[in-house]
């Protein structure tokens, strides 16, 4: 569910970021980010403060973080190898020609980027997939709508179809982690 939400709010988001667009010039952009910015690193300090302050999960806290430390490096090496990129580029390029659409391919590789990197959407999926608990994405909703909303002014529809990318990838991780859950322990989150 906490996908779902992320995904429309990026798609709402757009479509007011391109009808906005000249209410959002580049200084608001700026100020805007800077902010979310702050908003994000404020958060995440807090929420490793109350990891850190229970004693006992200190140890379980290296679990996940484990996971994601080896995650990332071999999530880009395997995206190297099978030429994400180049696949994505060229299947955006055709789709623009065949429809005669402006360019879309910037919006939706940036805001893709964006989006789906970052622990808020990898330990989010995991959660909701293994709890249900669509706290930490119905945060990275929040952030996301408002990126998007940015994004969208400058670089047009492309980015709305991030919410593809949006709903695959974190797609795939809650419901991984939802046919995982059994095996893993309480602890691990």
């Amino acid at each position: 569910m906490g996908t779902l939400i992320n995904a429309g709010a990026i798609v709402i988001a757009t479509l007011l970021g391109i009808s906005f667009k000249r209410l959002l010039n580049d200084k608001r952009q700026q100020v805007t980010m800077y902010v979310l910015g702050f908003l994000l690193l404020i958060l995440s300090v807090g929420w490793w403060l109350l990891e850190v302050i229970d004693l006992r999960k200190n140890v379980e806290m290296l679990e996940p973080l484990l996971v994601i430390v080896i995650s990332i490096p071999v999530g880009w090496w395997l995206g190297s190898l099978i030429d994400i990129d180049g696949k994505t580029n060229s299947l955006l390029k055709r789709i623009e020609t065949k429809f005669h659409w402006p360019p879309i391919t910037q919006g939706f590789i940036t805001a893709s980027i964006i989006f789906c990197t970052g622990a808020m959407a990898i330990l989010g999926s995991i959660e909701d997939g293994i709890s249900g608990d669509i706290g930490i994405l119905l945060v990275k909703s929040g952030l996301d709508f408002v990126t998007a909303m940015m994004l969208a002014s400058a670089l047009g529809i492309g980015v709305m179809f991030s919410a593809i990318s949006i709903l695959i990838y974190q797609g795939s991780l809650t419901l991984m982690a939802a046919a995982l859950a059994p095996l893993l322990t309480n602890s691990f989150f």
